[in-house]
């Protein structure tokens, strides 16, 4: 709707009547026509090629709105904001050109409605790969036809009539705008249908209202040939070049590979390189050729461009002694200086890395410039841990910005250091394993330290620093900065440093990947009989044979007697796990296979037998505790694989790779060296040696193995411990392939590729002899031909007359399986034995048969026999034999044995064969495929061209039950003539053949014949690929396609078992002829002879279960984590929306519901069909559907936050969202002890800088250097502190009281007296400050210097120096040219070219006879040189002999002449000012001393006198700077005033001072004397600052202040500037008649009136007290009673009893406020309450004043606290009786009547409860649901009076907050209205206003007096008068016409009108009269009638609701100028 503020303006511009307006934006994609002037279709779309916008900041430009007034016929186009611009259109009914612009590329294009323009379209690519064969022949590629009418592009298939196109309601109507799959054109004029039938059936659509077909793969509403529709995935994409992909946003558009990405042209995404690889092209589909791995030491991310390489590196491996190891790293080539690293002190080389001895070895690297973040990567083995022993020490010397990892002490704990300059951060955790190689990567980056050990993360510290960026000048390794500490003793393989690099988990896992393995492993298998065994990865510890240990095969073998193995100690402990392979053969009692410790029950580690049992303990000692579990048993003369894991509190038992046992209450060894490392011993004094053999020991350190760690280590054992394997045996002898030294010898027997073939006669195999027994477990794989007399498989004894012998065979003649074990002699000398007798073994059938025997034997023991269940004929065959000692198979076992041979017994796999070679049979490995005629090969299968393409198969004997299987795609539908797959026949009319042919039924179908049998089914389809399974028992005949069965008969015939002659595919067996070819490709054929597969069979080897995708024999897939499938047989996964995800995915759980899509939790999100990804610490997502972001400064969050929180009061965090790391829970920052930040966590922006910390003012503190501090702690009593202090001291300045006395600091030291009292007080002085024990440092002034902390007082600048600054601890050399005598602050100048000042010179030097002075200048000369020949050097000076005759020699100094042949001196020459000659004949003048001048004829030197110095070779004295004096003659420098000799801080009046006397303090200071010191001080607040010399004694105090004598520093302000005159005496401070602390007191003779600051001091003769006192008394009376007067008055018009009560209340608390405020506003009036403040008479520290104070500190408890809080507790408490529910009954009965039900209930209750009764005086004047109110109203007044107190008496501020005050009473009282009658609430609301009014008043008065003249002159007196009379006297003047006048209606009226406070919507009496009349409302406004109707209509209307007053005619009518209505009153 257009702006209201626009109706009035265009009514009064074109004078119309305003009958109807409209206004319409046309939006984006639309243009403004202006056809219609109805309002309608005013807007139109652009046409194609043109685009509109649409709204944008300046949204009257782009949007057409129009206003119509209409007259007559006359319209008014007006465009809001804007004339018709010629851009958008000139005149109603602009055309399109006008208002929409064309697209500005040639490359782009629009739609009808655009709001942009797009690139125009790429042709698509439509790609199905499902089930429906109907929906393949849209896949292909799509080319752009154009626009269709309903706006959108169309596209057509290449060469086929097959379109996509997108149809805005396809019925005609009103239908969801669909993309359409079509095999017609659609329409190209219709907007709708576009394919013109009035209905919405295509091959395909989705639901889309895009620009351009949905991209990627999409569900698909399809039809499928016959079928009904389903819902198919279809993908559309573009194909892009090589090394781009489509765009996601919708658009059909390439672009480049993200970096790190690679596609081929054929690609639909880029493909990102794994981690741990790098791109090397992005053109191509092939990972190989994409990607390259990274070498080793590199690591890379996924997506990664480039490998990142360690900046440094030096490998030490293999390294040569004494030679230097260059930085191999890339990064070498960044530093200009070859970094290498220079082995030390004979430090030796080894293949492992360089060995550094513990004593004086280390490595010195060449220093670099580096520091901020950076990692570090060591790969160490420490021997022993040396104190603080370094792995590498980077720095500049001790304590100076070092980088440290190394031992703590002489412990193993991990030290990792970092120092800022001397501040260090360092962080402890984990240990070093002594003799145990460890791969350590350390990190910081900001405030990030951490560790990782072994690849996993050990420790994090977030309150660390980074290391400063500058070069260090020692960068060792094995070696410490500080000498105290020790060398490292250990070995170091090498050291890689990044900078700018903090590596991450991913990385350190990828780095430590090839040291993942066991720390220690000692391998005695094949070991030499008495040679020790050394671990092979430490290398140094040695396992050593004791007492003859035997070495063999199999391990170390120890006797049980007193054979063991010792190791070498070494230090362990804390996570551990070992893993052991042995083997038992007795039971000794407790004799372990290890016990690792320091003696008995001394921090044992053991495992052994427990007691003589074969009952597994493994135990751990801590001390001498111990914790152990036990379970399960081992067996003799069996091997066994142990692991055992300790890990915190957690012990697990591991035995064959099952978990048998865990503890949860165990422990882990300590760490320490123990001194017995024994294998078969026991340290325990009961422990017995092991019996048995040992094969091999391996120990980690810190490592937790767990299950499927185990697992793999126990996979090498999970095997049988014999095997012959006779398939495909060609020698005459099988070796046992397991224990490989038992030789099977045949003899006769015959090998082929199934096996050995016996031919019943006397064929037969023998074995080697070998010791076995106990638990046995055979399994064979035989085929029997026939079933002679107990014919044995196998025969296992002693001879032939079963002795103790083993064997199976059939049982007789028959063909019963039938096993014997016989195990010992009876009585006659027999063996008896057990038998076993069970089941068949089938002729010409293969059995895979396992028999078992646990337990004793014979009938104790317990047999078993496994057969598999095939009836297969099979034909005398052994395959294989595996024997299991100990080891007896279970089930399982079996299932898993017999799992590879349970599959089809022939198998010709054509995929990837090669063109022309034959296939072999994979499973009998002898029959043969043979392609003929040319077939090709490819990775698909064998491809048959249709024409003369086949391939023939050898003939073997089968036939009975058959089961066949075959994968083929059909290239070419059949027609009359069959089509043969498969064709197989033999002889007597074995057939089996299966073909496709339209003979039979007229169409093409798959046809099987078996025997004459025959059965057909549905079409193969072409292109397909197609699973196809048949099966034959019997007559049943069945046929499956694609896992589903298809159709089956039970009417066919059996195959008898014959030698098939003639097998061929892609033929029939006899005929040549192209017409029964097969064109088409095979990809396999399987063949299973004596089983027929089930349904459930074919189906599980083909068809993905729900949850996957794919097929299984293309290979299904889990649907990935984000995703699920409902249906098995699925081609893709169907996705969850964004924000939702499912649980992961894994082999035992499959998404395959919809309702596995679930919500990702808080702190979550998810992109469409991904996992939910979890928000890291530091980071926060509101929704599920936004990626995460990084905290703002100032908060922090959690992982898997929603929302960051606040820092908590006392932290912040300044980081301004740059990394997560720095937004973790332990990222706010305390904020420094002394300071506090009390924003409790509500404010982000309090939290975000260190400047948000807030120094503690004086005299408090914080201290908690942890958490900060939310406030700052009051100091106790007695105590004090300065700004920002962390402690309290009461301990006076100077002082250490530690003791209970307060001592004095001594010399060096000084006290503030703030810490704390336990501290030592007395802190050192810094350098460059002196402490004469004292109170604060003193800075050393220029001139001197401080070196050393604790100096008494500054050092002089000795001659030599200078230092020109304050504070400083060192003086500087005196510059060339000048010289510096004692405590100089400036250099001096020589000050003569005849002088000269060598570098550091502490007095000037003359220049010597026959030399020159050099240097700068003439006054700075800074040596002297010999004068040259032909020069004559005089004074200083060099002079050429350049005048006739003349000539000198070196170092002449004057001139010879030669013209009369003699020699003589020029002439005599005057001494240079400042030197003289006192003798005659002088040779040379010489220079006065420091301290004297020249006199007048310069024969000798004069002292200078007092105040004035001289330097050397002065001609005249200079007087003293100001600020300086010389006391005395002769001084060469005058001293500073500013000295602790004179006065510190002091100047001088002027120039020349003569002694310390003339040191006076500069004008705003003082002479401070006390305790000792003499300096000056700042004077305080209130004394003149124009005054100089000022001591404690003088201080001249200014106007309005005072203080207490002329010993008192403390100068105080006093209460009215009047009482005090100030000036330098303290007696005479105080004006005529005031005396008294603040001259707050008049002296006696005066007469005092008003106190305080309003105090006056009157002279006694000048009035008389008595009749002063007398007018104020009747004054006050007069006041009194015309009070009460007016009160009777007013209570006389109340008639009822709660009218009386509750105006009384009001009226008497508004005239007590009218009088409070009305005597606050003048000075006059506040005489009358001045008695009341402060008497300064009194003295505050005696007795009776500390009672008085104590008595007003209850008062306050009692009455302004206690109270109200009494008022809330008996009001809430009887709160159900005082609201009866009155918001309840006026919703039901009306306001008025509601409230009237509400307060006669109350009054119910009332009677009821006389205690409720007596709280009336609280609420009887209020409304029920008002009850509270009183509260308030106390509350109030509180607030009015005593509350302004604490704001200072007579404040500006005081009035301010006064009138806030009574601005927020006005809106409640008009807000609320709580009384009962509303006039109470009318005269409550005035009340507050006069109160307004009265502060307003005080305020101006206030601004008057503080303007002063000023004031008088700006404001005419009398006006400003009348103005404060008018304020005061207009409440009053409104409150006496309510009273006065019965209209007060009016008066109301007028009331409510001018406080705004009768609005309509807040209005809580409003009450609607249903009265309607013409479309009339009438409501009536507490006595007010509204009536809102039609314009200019008028209404007479009783008011049947007036309930106070009666109303009587009221006349309404709508006021014409503001449209709406109109209230009148009669």
């Amino acid at each position: 709707m257009v702006a209201p503020t626009l109706f009035p303006f265009l009514v009064l511009v074109y004078g119309f009547t305003w009958r109807q307006a409209s206004a319409e934006t046309c939006g984006a994609g639309r243009y403004c026509s202006g056809e219609n002037w109805a309002g309608t279709n005013e807007c139109s779309d652009c046409p194609a090629g043109s685009y509109c916008p649409g709204q944008s900041d300046d949204r009257w430009a782009l949007n057409c709105w129009k206003v119509f007034l209409r007259d007559g016929t006359r319209i008014l186009y007006y465009m809001l904001g804007r004339k018709v611009s010629e851009q958008y259109g000139t005149s109603v009914g602009a055309t399109s050109s006008d208002t929409c612009r064309g697209c500005p590329d040639e490359g782009q294009a629009s739609i009808a409605g655009s709001t942009e323009c797009y690139d125009k379209p790429l042709p698509l690519f439509v790609f199905y790969d499902g089930e429906c064969d109907e929906q393949k022949a849209y896949n292909g590629n799509y080319d752009v036809m154009g626009i269709t009418a309903s706006g959108r592009y169309y596209y057509k298939k290449k060469d086929e009539e097959r379109f996509i196109y997108w149809d805005p309601y396809c019925d005609g109507a009103y239908s969801t705008p669909l993309w359409v799959f079509d095999d017609s054109e659609p329409s190209l004029t219709e907007e709708g249908d576009l394919h013109e039938d009035q209905d919405c059936i295509f091959e395909g659509h989705i639901e889309s209202v895009q620009i351009f077909p949905p991209i990627g793969e999409n569900i698909w509403y399809t039809q499928c040939g016959d079928e009904p529709y389903m819902n198919l995935p279809i993908t559309i994409s573009t194909t892009c070049p090589e090394g781009e992909e489509p765009t996601t946003s919708g658009e059909l558009k390439c672009v480049p590979c993200p970096s790190g990405s690679y596609s081929g042209a054929s690609a639909s995404l880029c493909v990102p390189c794994e981690a741990g690889k790098h791109l090397i092209s992005s053109t191509t589909l092939v990972e190989a050729e994409a990607c390259a791995s990274c070498p080793d030491g590199q690591i890379s991310w996924e997506g990664s461009e480039f490998c990142v390489t360690p900046t440094h590196t030096w490998d030490f491996r293999g390294c040569n002694t004494g030679e230097e190891v260059g930085d191999s790293s890339e990064g070498s080539s960044l530093v200009a200086t070859p970094l290498v690293a220079t082995p030390m002190n004979e430090a030796t080389c080894s293949a492992d890395g360089i060995s550094l001895d513990g004593s004086n070895d280390f490595i010195n690297i060449t220093p670099w410039k580096w520091g901020g973040t950076v990692s570090f990567e060591v790969y160490v083995k420490y021997n022993s841990f040396n104190n603080w022993s370094r792995i590498f020490d980077f720095g500049n010397g001790e304590n100076s910005d070092n980088v440290v990892l190394s031992n703590e002490g002489t412990k193993s704990t991990v030290a990792w250091e970092v120092r800022q300059e001397s501040t260090n951060k360092d962080l402890l955790t984990s240990n070093f394993d002594s003799s145990t190689w460890t791969h350590f990567v350390v990190t910081v980056s900001g405030t990030n330290m951490t560790v990782y050990k072994n690849g996993v993360l050990v420790e994090t510290q977030t309150d660390g620093h980074e290391p400063n960026v500058l070069t260090r000048t020692q960068h060792w390794l094995g070696r410490s900065a500080w000498f105290s500490n020790g060398y490292f003793d250990g070995t170091i393989a090498y050291v890689k440093i990044w900078h700018r690099e903090e590596l991450q988990q991913l990385d350190v896992t990828d780095l430590y990947a090839p040291y993942n393995t066991a720390h220690h492993f000692w391998d005695f298998r094949g070991c030499t009989t008495g040679s020790p065994v050394t671990d092979s990865i430490a290398k140094d510890l040695v396992a050593t044979p004791k007492n003859g240990a035997a070495c063999k095969p199999d391990g170390i073998s120890l006797d049980g007697n007193n054979d063991h193995v010792d190791i070498d100690d070494w230090e362990w402990g804390d996570s551990t796990s070992i893993e052991v392979y042995i083997k038992y053969d007795a039971f000794n009692s407790n004799s372990p296979v290890f016990d690792f410790g320091k003696g008995q029950e001394n921090d044992n580690v053991f495992l052994w037998n427990s007691g003589a049992t074969s009952s597994i303990e493994w135990g751990i000692f801590r001390g001498s505790t111990c914790k152990y579990i036990g379970e399960g048993n081992f067996e003799s003369y069996t091997w066994a694989h142990l692991v055992l894991t300790a890990s915190g509190t957690s012990m697990k038992m591991y035995k064959n790779g099952a978990l048998v046992r865990s503890k949860a209450d165990g422990h882990e060894p300590n760490v320490l060296t123990r001194t017995r490392h024994w294998l078969g011993r026991s340290t325990h004094e009961q422990g017995n040696d092991f019996d048995g053999t040992i094969a091999y020991v391996k120990v980690w350190h810190g490592v937790e193995l767990q299950q499927s760690d185990v697992t793999d280590l126990y996979a090498p054992h999970n095997t049988a411990h014999h095997f012959w394997d006779f398939r495909g045996c060609s020698t005459g002898s099988v070796t046992d392939s397991i224990a490989g030294d038992l030789v099977a010898t045949r003899n006769g027997a015959s090998c082929s590729a199934g096996g050995i073939s016996f031919d019943g006669s006397d064929d037969h195999v023998g074995i080697s002899e070998w010791e076995w027994g106990g638990t046995t477990s055979f399994e064979i794989y035989v085929k029997y031909n026939s079933f002679k007399e107990n014919s044995r498989v196998f025969d296992f004894g002693k001879d032939d007359d079963d002795d103790e012998n083993v064997y199976l065979s059939n049982h007789e003649d028959t063909s019963k399986i039938h096993l014997r074990v016989y195990v010992e002699e009876n009585m006659f000398g027999w063996d008896t034995y057990s038998s076993l007798k069970t089941s068949y073994f089938d002729s010409y059938t293969w059995a895979h048969v396992i028999v078992t025997v646990s337990g004793a034997g014979g009938s104790k023991g317990a047999t078993k026999m496994y057969k598999n269940e095939n009836t297969n004929h099979f034909d005398g065959t052994i395959a294989y034999i595996k024997v299991w000692h100990g080891v007896e198979l279970q089930q399982s076992d079996v299932t898993n044995l017999y799992a590879p041979l349970n599959t089809a017994h022939h198998m010709w796999d054509f995929r990837g064969c090669t063109t022309g070679s034959p296939v072999i049979d994979s499973i009998a490995k002898y029959l043969k495929a043979l392609p003929q005629n040319g077939p090709s090969c490819s990775a698909d299968g064998i491809s048959l061209d249709g024409k003369n393409d086949y391939v023939s198969i050898n003939n073997w004997e089968w036939g009975g039950v058959v089961s066949f299987e075959m994968y083929i795609q059909q290239n070419e539908r059949s027609d009359l003539d069959p089509k043969y797959i498969l064709d197989f026949r033999g002889e007597y009319f074995q057939s089996v053949r299966l073909y496709s042919s339209a003979y039979n039924t007229g169409e093409s179908k798959l046809n099987l014949s078996i025997n004459g049998g025959y059965l057909a089914t549905s079409d193969l389809g072409i292109y397909a690929w197609t699973q196809v399974v048949v099966t034959s028992n019997g007559g049943d005949m069945k046929i499956y396609v694609n896992g589903g069965l298809e159709k089956t008969i039970s009417n066919g015939k059996t195959l008898p078992i014959r030698t098939s002659t003639n097998n061929f595919l892609g033929r029939a067996y006899n005929s040549d002829s192209t017409w029964d070819k097969f064109g088409g490709t095979i990809a396999y054929l399987k063949i299973w002879h004596g089983v027929e597969l089930t349904e459930s069979d074919v189906s599980s080897s083909y068809r993905c279960p729900a949850g996957e995708f794919g097929n299984l024999i293309a290979g299904c897939e889990i649907c990935p984590t984000g995703q699920y499938s409902v249906y098995p047989n699925t081609r893709t996964c169907m996705k969850c929306a964004g924000g939702k995800s499912t649980i992961e995915s894994n082999s035992t759980y499959h998404h395959d519901e919809p309702s596995d899509c679930i919500l990702c939790n808080l702190g979550e999100y998810s992109y469409e069909g991904e996992a939910c990804i979890t928000c890291k610490a530091g980071e926060y997502t509101g929704s599920v559907l936004e990626p995460c972001k990084i905290c703002d400064a100032g908060k922090y969050s959690a992982e898997s936050s929603p929302q960051c929180t606040n820092c908590p009061a006392g932290k912040y965090n300044a980081d301004r969202a740059t990394s997560r790391t720095y937004h973790t829970p332990n990222s706010c920052h305390a904020c420094p002890v002394g300071k506090f930040l009390e924003d409790a966590g509500i404010i982000a922006e309090e939290h975000d800088d260190s400047t948000d910390c807030k120094s503690c003012v004086e005299d408090t503190y914080s201290d908690n250097e942890e958490d900060g501090a939310a406030s700052c702690t009051p100091c106790e009593v007695g105590k004090n502190s300065p700004t920002g202090s962390k402690v309290c001291s009461s301990c006076p300045f100077g002082f250490d009281c530690r003791n209970g006395n307060p001592t004095a600091c001594p010399a060096g030291r000084y006290s503030n007296g703030y810490t704390q009292e336990t501290d030592a007080p007395c802190q050192l002085c810094e350098k460059g400050f002196s402490c004469p024990g004292s109170t604060k440092e003193n800075v050393c002034p220029a001139g001197s210097h401080a070196p050393e902390q604790a100096l008494e007082e500054c050092l002089a600048c000795p001659k030599g120096k200078y230092q020109g600054d304050a504070g400083q601890d060192k003086c500087l050399g005196c510059l060339a040219g000048y010289f510096c005598p004692e405590r100089t602050v400036h250099p001096i100048p020589c000050g003569s070219v005849a002088l000269f000042c060598p570098p550091n010179s502490t007095i000037v030097q003359a220049v010597g006879v026959g030399n020159y002075t050099t240097g700068a200048t003439e006054t700075t000369r800074e040596g002297e040189a010999i004068c040259e020949a032909g020069f004559a050097c005089v004074g200083g000076e060099k002079k050429n002999c350049d005048g006739a005759g003349e000539y000198s020699q070196p170092g002449s100094g004057f001139w010879t002449y030669t013209d009369t042949g003699g020699v003589g001196i020029e002439a005599c020459f005057s001494c240079k000012e400042g030197f003289f000659s006192a003798d005659p004949g002088s040779s040379t003048c010489y220079t006065c001393e420091p301290g004297k001048y020249t006199n007048v004829d310069q024969t000798g030197c004069l002292l200078c006198p007092a105040g004035q110095i001289s330097g050397v070779a002065a001609s005249s004295c200079s007087e003293c700077e100001i600020g300086k004096y010389a006391e005395g003659k002769g001084n060469a420098w005058c001293k500073f005033c500013d000295d602790d000799e004179a006065l510190i801080g002091s100047v001088t009046v002027g120039k020349g001072t003569t002694s310390s006397s003339g040191c006076i303090c500069p004008a705003g200071d003082y002479v401070n004397q006390g305790d000792g010191e003499n300096f000056c001080k700042n004077v305080p607040e209130g004394v003149k600052m124009n005054v100089e010399a000022m001591t404690v004694v003088n201080l001249n105090v200014s106007r309005g202040f005072w203080r207490t004598d002329n010993s008192s520093y403390d100068v105080l302000q006093c209460l009215a500037p009047e009482h005090c005159i100030g000036g330098s005496d303290p007696e005479r401070q105080c004006k005529e008649g005031h005396t008294g602390p603040l001259c707050a007191v008049c002296v006696d003779g005066y007469a005092s009136t008003g106190s305080g600051m309003f105090l006056k001091c009157s002279s006694c003769t000048n009035g008389d007290p008595v009749t002063t006192i007398t007018i104020w008394i009747f004054a006050f009376i007069f006041i009194i009673f015309l009070m009460i007067g007016i009160s009777l008055f007013y209570f006389s018009k109340i008639k009822d009893r709660e009218s009386l009560v509750s105006n009384s209340t009001v009226f008497h608390s508004k005239v007590d406020k009218f009088l409070e405020f009305y005597v606050q506003a003048r000075p006059y009036a506040k005489i009358m309450l001045s008695y009341w403040q402060v008497d300064y008479s009194i003295y505050c520290a005696s007795d009776e004043h500390l009672m008085y104070e104590l008595y007003a500190k209850v008062c306050i408890l009692i009455y302004p606290m206690g109270i109200p809080l009494m008022y809330i507790w008996l009001l809430r408490r009887a709160r159900k009786c005082l609201d009866p529910g009155q918001k309840h009954r006026e919703g039901r009965y009306g306001i008025d009547e509601g409230m009237r039900r509400a307060i006669e209930e109350r009054e119910r209750r009332e009677e009821d409860d006389p205690q409720i009764r007596s709280l009336a005086f609280l609420y009887d004047s209020y409304e029920p649901k008002f009850y509270w109110f009183e509260v308030v109203e106390t509350l109030r007044k509180l607030m009015l009076s005593g509350g302004l107190v604490l704001l200072g008496p007579g404040t500006v501020s005081q009035v301010i907050i006064s009138i806030f005050i009574c601005l927020a009473s006005i809106r409640i009282f008009s807000g609320c209205e709580p009384y009962i009658e509303y006039k109470v609430d009318v005269f409550m609301e005035m009340s507050q206003w006069q109160i307004f009014f009265v502060m307003f008043a005080a305020l101006l008065i206030r601004v008057d007096d503080m303007l002063g003249e000023a004031g008088t002159k700006l404001k005419k007196k009398k006006i400003f008068d009348a103005i404060l009379l008018a304020t005061q006297c207009l409440a009053p003047a409104v409150l006496i016409l309510m009273i006065l006048f019965k209209g007060k209606d009016i008066v109301v009226k007028l009331v409510t009108k001018i406080s705004k406070s009768r609005s309509n919507s807040k209005n809580k009496n409003e009450n609607e009269s249903g009265v309607e009349g013409g479309g009339t409302q009438l409501t009536e406004f507490k006595g007010n009638v509204v009536i809102s109707g039609r314009q200019n209509s008028q209404f007479e209307v009783d008011n049947p609701l007036a309930s106070s007053e009666k109303l009587r005619k009221a006349t309404m009518k709508v006021d014409s100028k503001n449209g709406l209505l109109a209230v009148a009153k009669t």
